[in-house]
């Protein structure tokens, strides 16, 4: 007798019933991580890509890299602290 989804391996489960794959996986953290990048003004594309390859490590590499600033972004200064009330 066979079901509609076995396998057919000797596992004794159905196909639905799998773990996602890691490239499923891999794909989802390229994700994140374009967004996070993105975030940081870093590429999205780019990251993305490299998250493909790095997987966790890219991770861990654009949380610890410092944020790219823009042309006329001043550091951390508060624009406001000058203010004197």
């Amino acid at each position: 007798m066979t079901f509609e989804g076995w396998d057919g391996g000797t596992t004794g489960r159905a196909a639905w019933t799998t773990a996602p794959t890691s490239s499923s996986a891999g794909g989802t953290l390229s994700l994140i991580n374009a967004g996070l990048a993105q975030s940081r003004n870093r590429s999205g594309l780019i990251w993305g890509l490299l998250s493909l390859v790095l997987g966790p490590f890219a991770t861990f590499l654009i949380v610890v890299l410092d944020k790219v600033r823009l042309d006329g972004e001043r550091g951390q200064e508060d624009p406001t602290s000058s203010i004197i009330v």
